[in-house]
């Protein structure tokens, strides 16, 4: 999965961001279902219980077109682990988030000292 943005490369909140994980047992649901009532959500939770997997969706939204522009940038996914596990049973599930944002701006402006006051 891969959110990004449609700004223009030099823009200061251009950048991507990637959900992750190594685990070889995935589903995913990239982009959820769009629509102006809560429909993405609710397709999402009854596929999630009735199959305990996640598939692509294989339409943008269940409202016609013309969409206003803010609901075309509306981006909402999900990525999940599959295991089964047993009463009791523990495990780890490693999730990795990447991002990049080349045109941020430091915000630190380069000073990242603590005063005195807080210093250990």
């Amino acid at each position: 999965m891969r959110f990004g943005s449609d700004l223009p490369d030099d823009d200061t909140r251009h950048g991507t961001a990637v959900p992750a994980t190594a685990d070889p047992d995935t589903t995913a649901k990239p982009q959820w279902l769009s629509g102006f009532w809560q429909d993405g959500v609710q397709v999402f939770w009854d596929e999630l219980c009735s199959t305990g997997r996640l598939t692509p969706e294989t339409r943008f939204s269940i409202d016609e077109p013309p969409y206003p522009d803010w609901f075309t940038r509306l981006r909402v996914g999900s990525l999940g682990i599959a295991h089964r596990l047993a009463p009791g049973e523990g495990r780890d599930f490693e999730f990795l988030l990447s991002w990049h944002f080349p045109n941020r701006p430091r915000a630190w402006q380069g000073n990242i000292n603590l005063d005195n006051n807080h210093a250990g």
